[in-house]
């Protein structure tokens, strides 16, 4: 009897429990929706920690070398200088023996 009953009851209500089953879909799908936006912002700012993280570690990594290179570039210029002012020297000579 109570299965005829709710039998009867589905048939009548058809469009106003397809309503509210629809709403309850909609409303878990808009909630889906929302903490996936959430988790997705958590994921992003946690990518741009890392590469902040990543970027400021390059940026060290560089001073480092440039002030390591600039210091080896300013012992060895002398040396620099002195070859290219002999190569230049040689050039001209050779040039001008030529003519």
């Amino acid at each position: 009897m109570a299965v005829e009953n709710l039998k009867q009851f589905v048939f009548r209500n058809k469009e106003v429990l397809m309503f509210i089953v629809g709403f309850g879909v909609m409303h878990i799908g808009w909630y889906n929706l929302q903490r996936n936006s959430t988790l997705n912002k958590a994921i992003a700012a946690s990518r741009d920690k890392e590469t902040l993280k990543e970027y400021k570690r390059l940026e060290r990594e560089i001073n480092t070398n440039w002030s390591e290179q600039s210091s080896s570039q300013q012992q060895n210029q002398p040396q620099t200088a002195g070859l290219i002012i002999t190569s230049a020297k040689s050039f001209t000579e050779k040039s001008s023996n030529t003519h």
